[in-house]
């Protein structure tokens, strides 16, 4: 059998970790969203709002990734980011 090369080793081992992203957000989510919140029906209000906030950023982020390629939209996207939070900052 041949060797596998490192990165191969590297990703079987860092899989796991990655994949449980999804389920510990969840978790956490709703633990922290009931220590915010007294009404433990809105518990899980902020995993909601990340849920919803990536799926309306889905479809833009492609059409721009589109539209100038991915390494443009790699050096637009972080700038937007600043521009926007500078425009935060002075008002």
């Amino acid at each position: 059998m041949k060797s596998l090369p490192w990165n191969a080793w590297l990703l079987a081992l860092v899989q796991p970790f990655v994949l449980s992203v999804g389920a510990l957000n969840v978790f956490l989510g709703g633990l922290v969203g009931a220590k915010l919140h007294p009404n433990p029906e809105l518990s899980t209000l902020p995993v909601t709002a990340l849920i919803i906030g990536v799926s309306l950023n889905i479809f833009p982020a492609a059409k721009i990734q589109h539209t100038f390629g991915r390494k443009m939209r790699l050096l637009l996207l972080p700038l937007s980011v600043v521009v926007l939070l500078l425009l935060r900052g002075l008002q």
